[in-house]
This record gives structure tokens, C-alpha cells and sequence, in this order.
């Protein structure tokens, strides 16, 4: 399961460089889209520069002077680009399918795209380097577990999101707050990505805004709330219950 979502998908990208934090750059050995037939070729992106990682002993990373730690000392070795951010998403299909067992590849794939994250690196997403965005560990084991009411606000930029309440069984209030007028979408979809309603769509003035969202006609399940404004997207899970 995870090779069918991250086999030639993951962007990887940098956070440190000789100990010292950066802001989170593209990695020079990571590939981009899209792909000869025209798909987006990058689904997420993952830190992927200096990673340490256990090495099996017989391995073709372990045989490899250069990249092993305390010259062959220990079992624990160097990797980078795709080959370090690979595993990472991989360690986050693994929380996600213990969260939930019986997800496939396509909702495993589909919660980890809607809750990857954004800044002035990945720029508005999807997009052909970054993807939907760097991966984010916990607000996708979040989405697939169910939001819960004590989860901070979703943020990027000048814009945040909160829902509540959530759970949620009828009618559910989705609070917007803008740092400067802009245009915005407000969009529900699925744990697949399917669209199933627009909350909102055209301009707002900055402050606040309520938005009612009647999720009466939904069966049971999580949702996606997803923002887009100004150039940022943020996104929150609902939970209906019945």
C-alpha cells in the first residue's frame, strides 16, 4: 500500500542545513512533474535532506562508507532527497492505517493530500513541484480519526478556520477570519476528494465570518472543510454522526 502512493510522488525538501534551521526549501535531488501524460506527478512533499535511518545490515546503504554513522559503528546511516522523505511518508501511511485498517491506497492518498500544508515555499497548490502542499503528519491522523472540538485553529497567513460543533449531527457553523479583504472559496469534500458542497464562493471584507453549513444530508463519516484565500489554503476535518 504505501509503494501505490508514494512511487514516484514525494518532492522532498529541506529543514536544516549544518544545524542550522531553515525555512523549508525545495531539496536539489528531488524531482518534479508533471509526468509525459500530463498528471500532476507530485502528490505530497516530505523533509528529506540529512535524514537518519536504521540501516539493514546487508543493505546497499550500509555498504556505503560515506553515508554511514560513526564510520559503520552503528546501524544507523544518512539519507536524503526522495530516499529520505520516502520513508517519512511512510511511517505516516503506517499511523494512518492503524488509525483506520480498513482504508485503501485512494483515501490513504486523498487524506494526505487535503491536510498537507502551505506556505510562501509551496506557493498555491496543487502545483507540479510541491504538490498539494509538505505533508503533515498529524492533521491527516486527525482527518482519518475524526476532528475533535479542542484541536487549535487551522491557520496559514492572514487566514484561519474553525468549525464548530464537531461533532456535528445537523447544522454546523464554519468560522472564517480574514486579515485583509479578499476573494474565497469554501468548499466540503469527502475523505476520496470528492467535492460535496460550496459553502462559499466570492469576496469577503477582513474580520470574521460565520458561515452555516447544513450537513443534515450527509451520511456519517469525515469531511473536509478547505479555504481558499488570498493565496493560502487551509482546511479542517468535521465529523457527522447519526
Amino acid at each position: 500500500l504505501p509503494n501505490m502512493i508514494i512511487h514516484h510522488q514525494i518532492s522532498s525538501y529541506i529543514i536544516r542545513n549544518d544545524g542550522i534551521l531553515q525555512k523549508s526549501a525545495r531539496g536539489p535531488g528531488s524531482g518534479v512533474g508533471p509526468t509525459y501524460d500530463g498528471r500532476l506527478g507530485i502528490a505530497v512533499s516530505a523533509p528529506g535532506q540529512g535524514n537518519i535511518t536504521p540501516y539493514a545490515p546487508r543493505s546497499i546503504f550500509a555498504t556505503a562508507r560515506y553515508s554511514v554513522i560513526r564510520d559503520g559503528d552503528a546501524p544507523y546511516g544518512v539519507l536524503g532527497f526522495v530516499s529520505g522523505a520516502a520513508p517519512v511518508v511512510t511511517g505516516i501511511v503506517a499511523l494512518l492505517l492503524d488509525a483506520d485498517p480498513t482504508l485503501d491506497a485512494a483515501q490513504v492518498r486523498a487524506a494526505l493530500e487535503q491536510t498537507a500544508r502551505t506556505d510562501a515555499f509551496t506557493g498555491v497548490v496543487p502545483n507540479t513541484q510541491w504538490g498539494y502542499g509538505k505533508v503533515d503528519a498529524y492533521a491527516a491522523t486527525a482527518l482519518v480519526r475524526g476532528g475533535t472540538a479542542d484541536e487549535p485553529d487551522a491557520r496559514s497567513g492572514g487566514l484561519s478556520l474553525t468549525t464548530a460543533p464537531n461533532p456535528v449531527h445537523g447544522g454546523a457553523t464554519v468560522t472564517l477570519t480574514l486579515d485583509a479583504p479578499s476573494s474565497a472559496s469554501v468548499t466540503l469534500s469527502d475523505l476520496l476528494g470528492r467535492r460535496v458542497g460550496v459553502l462559499h464562493e466570492g469576496p469577503l471584507g477582513a474580520g470574521a465570518h460565520r458561515i452555516a453549513a447544513d450537513l443534515s444530508g450527509l451520511p456519517a463519516g469525515v469531511y473536509l472543510v478547505r479555504v481558499e484565500a488570498g493565496g493560502a489554503v487551509v482546511a479542517r476535518t468535521v465529523t457527522v454522526v447519526r
